[in-house]
């Protein structure tokens, strides 16, 4: 499987990203370079964003197992009896009109 890369001529050296993994971008002097960077890095960052999602999704499951909707639902994150009350922001003080004569 081929991964796409970009790379992007800088005042003062080269860039690379590839739009394909997410979270890998290298810099360099010439553009053989981040294109060596890139073909080295390539597989362990596509490893590491498999592993990661594989992890969410083993999270998520987990959750709908335990009855949340969603992984910010409160029910799981604390006690109903525990309501969060948000404080008014405190009024501005009102600017005093000088007159000017």
């Amino acid at each position: 499987m081929g991964y796409r890369i970009v790379c992007e001529r800088m005042p003062h050296n080269w860039s690379a990203y590839s739009p394909d993994v997410p979270g890998l971008i290298v810099t360099g002097q010439t553009r053989e370079e981040v294109e060596q960077w890139m073909q080295k890095l390539m597989p362990i960052q596509a490893a590491s964003n498999v592993a990661a999602e594989a992890q969410h999704k083993a999270k998520m499951a987990q959750l709908k197992a335990d009855g949340a909707r969603h992984r910010c639902d409160t029910r799981v994150s604390r006690p109903a009896s525990r309501s969060v009350v948000t404080p008014k922001p405190k009024p501005r003080p009102r600017l005093k009109k000088a007159l000017i004569r």
